[in-house]
């Protein structure tokens, strides 16, 4: 391990590993010589001259012997640790190569540009799955093995996609999904009616994109919500349709957004679209800095339209045509966007809307009187026994009511989207076999972390927990059943992580509980917490910040800003509000709120609405 001349990796604090070579050995420690290594993104932090330095010497790592390319399947390292597996993929990135193997497990670096090895050659290539172990690394030999397990075998199958953001999941599972659509149209009997669904299946990806995805810090198209996809296929291994479910949704991004960061694509499209389509949805003005919900914060240029948004504003049109989609969304969309233009006026006593001509275009593109709009805004109905009273907002209440049914908007679109999508997709006739795949947001460390990054990370946190069942845990313990001789392998269980989220006195239990209190609040959920958990090493309340928690996750410690969890969790819009939507003249908004209970008062005169349908 000592001898003069092996080539090791020593830890570095700014680059994580450098990769050196041992001069001398001095006990305990070693002398070691570093090398520059041009190919570093960060060079500033990076040694640019060798170097000498001493280090403890059961802190390196040695070497594996590399070709140039790197090794292809990483099981087969003679020397398996982080700095071994992290120079792999390096190597390999920089020769092109984005795809790793680790046992039955593809790693992906995302190369951040196209590359050349996607297309309808390569695909038929690794649907031979005989000639597999021919073939350097791919994302298609995962879905080439699905669809060769699902044929003999005839069990269902399931890909996960998993990563941090950023890491390409999204353009990961569109490549998967059009792989696998390819497999399931190679033999089909009927190849006109297989294309249209296959069309059908491929269109509902940009669209789902349009709704569900944003530009963050770390992505220009980040999923803001989960997707588990379902492809369909026949007795005879021909796709013949296919359905999603969706899971958290970041409805919060709906009316505000990090620094450099974007609301959805769609209000973007939108803004991007002909004058005389934006005419049609009251949005004469073009500019994202017009509307409040697209606003970052000041001096963030972030929120311009950019050049691409009217292409994709077409993208969207041609998928909703394509999936027999009404273009009336686009009336809600712009409502939405209106409903941040919204002011109010009188402090702490009674609300009244600062401007008329808002919550006119509001009502038109809704359906709804516009009187009864704006009392919907300002006011809320109380009951006491059997009488009921109105009782005035104030500004903030007012405020905060505006921008609940924006987010409730929003969501009931989505929601309604993937539905419409779904009945579009999904096969009328027998489904005999399902390939699934799983994408869904990676693990989130943001400089501000809320109620939604909780859920995320609790969503990866489970996944971890598979992960480490399916490969230690279950291999350790069936190789002692069988006797088998086996060096036992150190991994992080995050099982008391689990515990400490969803156990029976878990976090989301308290926070459940502290929901149905008269007068729950999010500073006692917060003390809760640390009456609870002040002596579990997994969690911690930050000394120099009030109303957070942190939690120390299996991939980095989090602080949590506990204001707004109980809004968050409960994600109920007031009664009023749901009762005037359940009026609207729109059967569109009536689609989104469908009418559960008669109206509270009758209605004298109605509005004409320009959502037909």
């Amino acid at each position: 391990m000592a001898d003069q001349h092996t080539r090791v990796y020593i830890a570095d604090s700014k680059v994580s590993w450098i990769a050196a070579e041992i001069l001398r050995s001095n006990g305990n420690t070693i002398d070691v010589q570093t090398f520059p290594d041009p190919s570093e993104e960060n060079l500033d932090d990076h040694p640019q001259t060798p170097t000498q330095r001493t280090v403890a010497k059961d802190s390196v790592c040695l070497q594996n012997a590399l070709p140039d390319e790197g090794c292809e399947d990483m099981v087969n390292l003679n020397y398996l640790h982080e700095a071994a597996i992290l120079y792999n993929l390096k190597a390999r990135f920089h020769g092109g190569l984005p795809y790793t193997y680790t046992g039955p497990i593809c790693i992906a670096v995302n190369p951040y540009t196209w590359l050349d090895i996607y297309n309808p050659t390569v695909q038929d290539q690794y649907l031979d799955t005989s000639k597999l172990t021919e073939l350097p690394p791919h994302v298609y030999a995962v879905s080439a093995r699905a669809f060769h397990h699902m044929k003999t075998t005839g069990h269902n199958q399931s890909i996960l996609v998993s990563g941090e953001s950023g890491a390409g999941k999204t353009e990961t599972t569109k490549i998967l999904m059009s792989h696998l659509a390819t497999a399931g149209d190679r033999d089909a009997h009927n190849k006109e009616l297989t294309l249209n669904i296959v069309e059908r299946v491929l269109q509902s990806n940009p669209l789902m994109e349009s709704f569900g995805n944003a530009t963050t810090s770390r992505n220009d198209n980040s999923s803001r919500f989960g997707k588990f996809s379902e492809l369909q296929f026949n007795a005879d291994y021909e796709l013949v349709g296919a359905r999603c479910n969706t899971y958290l949704l970041e409805k919060s991004r709906v009316s505000t957004h990090g620094k450099g960061e974007r609301n959805y694509h769609i209000f973007y499209q939108l803004l991007a679209a002909p004058q005389e389509f934006r005419d049609r949805v009251e949005l004469p003005d073009a500019d994202p800095t017009a509307f409040p919900f697209l606003r970052g914060v000041a001096g963030d240029d972030g929120n311009a339209l950019k050049e691409s948004d009217a292409d994709f504003f077409e993208r969207t049109l041609k998928g909703l045509t394509t999936l027999g989609i009404s273009e009336s969304v686009f009336g809600v969309v712009a409502a939405i966007l209106h409903l941040g233009r919204v002011d109010f006026k009188g402090g702490d006593q009674a609300a009244m809307v600062a401007g008329a001509e808002t919550v006119a275009a509001i009502s038109k593109l809704l359906g709804l009187d516009a009187q009864d709009f704006e009392q919907s805004l300002c006011t809320r109905q109380m009951s006491a026994g059997l009488d009921t009273y109105t009782v005035p907002h104030t500004m903030d209440q007012a405020t905060n009511a505006r921008t609940a049914l924006g987010v409730a908007l929003y969501s009931k679109l989505f929601d309604w989207l993937v539905t419409h999508v779904n009945a579009s997709t999904t096969s009328k006739m027998h489904v005999a076999q399902r390939i699934c795949i799983l994408d869904i947001f990676g693990f989130e460390i943001f400089d501000a972390n809320s109620f939604e990054q909780l859920c995320i990370n609790y969503a990866n946190e489970k996944l971890q927990q598979k992960f480490t069942q399916d490969v230690f845990k279950s291999i350790q313990v069936e190789y002692e059943e069988e006797g088998i001789p086996w060096t036992k392998i150190e991994f992080a269980d995050n099982m008391n992580v689990l515990e400490l989220i969803e156990g029976r006195f878990g976090l989301l239990a308290l926070l459940n509980e502290e929901c149905m209190r008269p007068k729950g609040s999010d500073v006692a959920f917060t003390n809760k917490l640390s009456a609870h958990y002040n002596d579990n090493d997994r969690f911690e309340l930050p000394r120099l910040k009030r109303n957070c928690f942190t939690i120390l996750h299996y991939a980095g410690q989090v602080v949590y800003e506990t204001s707004g969890f109980l809004v968050k969790n409960t994600d109920m819009l007031q009664r009023d509000t749901v009762l005037l939507l359940n009026r609207s003249t729109s059967p569109f908004v009536l689609s989104l709120f469908p009418q559960a209970e008669k109206p509270v008062t009758n209605r004298l005169k109605r509005s004409n609405s320009i959502l037909g349908d």
